[in-house]
C-alpha cells in the first residue's frame, strides 16, 4: 500500500552525542511511519526536518521535506500530488484540511490523529490571555477534521469530547486508538527496585502535561 504519511510534529527532539547536545529530527512520528513502512508499506513521510541526515534511510521510505504547519501554497500542494497514493494519513488535527484536500483530488480516504483536546489549551493559555485568533484556528481546523473519512482519537475524553461537538457526523468514522509500547525498546519490568523517592513526575516539564499538580502535591506534602 501506498500511503502519504503527513508528519505535523514540531517538538525538537536533542541527543547528547560526544558530550554535545545536538538537535535529533528523528521523533515518536518518524518511528510511527517506519513500523508502517515495516508492515511491507511504501510510505512517502512528509516532515519538516529530514530524520535521515546522518542515518541510512529504510528502503520503502520517501521523505520530502516540508513544513506543513504554515499555510501550504500551490508549490507545495503539486509536489504533494505528484505522486499518487491509496490513503493519506495526517497527525495531527492541524493538518487535516491538507490531507482532506489530496485525499479528494486522488478520490482516496484520508485518516487523520487527534492526540488530546484542546479546550483546556485555549481557556489556559489563549482566552485567558486574549489571543482569540489561535481559537479561531481551531475552529477551522475541526470544521476540516469532519471531512475525513476516519478520525482516530487516543483518550476516550477525547471520543467524547468530538462526539458531543458533532454528533452523527462523525460517530462512524470515530476509532479509539490507545498509545502504545513499542516492545523492541521497552520490556516489562522483571525485578522490583526500591527507590529512595515517594512520587514521581515523567514528562516534558510543560504545563499542559500537569506538572503544575505534581508540584503542588510536593508543596502540600502528599504522599
Amino acid at each position: 500500500m501506498r500511503i502519504l504519511f503527513l508528519s505535523m510534529e514540531q517538538v525538537r527532539y536533542y541527543r547528547k552525542e560526544n558530550d554535545k547536545k545536538i538537535l535529533d529530527p528523528r521523533n515518536v512520528e518518524v518511528a510511527m511511519a517506519e513500523s508502517i513502512a515495516n508492515l511491507g508499506n511504501e510510505v512517502t513521510l512528509v516532515i519538516e526536518k529530514n530524520p535521515y541526515v546522518n542515518d541510512k534511510k529504510p528502503d520503502n521510505i520517501n521523505v520530502i521535506q516540508m513544513s506543513l504547519n504554515d499555510k501550504i501554497n500551490f508549490t507545495n500542494m503539486e509536489i504533494l500530488l505528484s505522486n499518487k497514493y491509496d490513503i493519506v494519513f495526517c497527525t495531527s488535527v492541524a493538518g487535516a484540511y491538507i490531507a482532506n484536500s489530496i485525499a479528494k483530488k486522488q478520490n482516496i480516504p484520508s485518516v487523520v490523529q487527534v492526540l488530546d483536546v484542546p479546550v483546556f489549551r485555549l481557556k489556559e493559555i489563549f482566552v485567558l490571555m486574549g489571543f482569540t485568533e489561535w481559537k479561531d484556528n481551531w475552529t477551522e481546523y475541526f470544521k476540516n477534521l469532519i471531512k475525513s473519512s476516519c478520525i482516530i482519537a487516543n483518550t476516550t475524553p477525547t471520543v467524547n469530547y468530538l462526539k458531543n461537538k458533532f454528533g452523527k457526523k462523525i460517530e462512524d468514522k470515530l476509532k479509539l486508538v490507545y498509545y502504545a509500547t513499542d516492545t523492541n525498546y521497552i520490556d516489562k519490568i522483571s525485578k522490583s527496585t526500591k527507590f529512595n523517592y515517594d512520587i514521581s513526575f515523567v514528562s516534558r516539564l510543560t504545563f499542559y502535561k500537569g506538572c503544575n499538580f505534581f508540584l503542588y502535591a510536593l508543596y502540600r506534602g502528599d504522599r
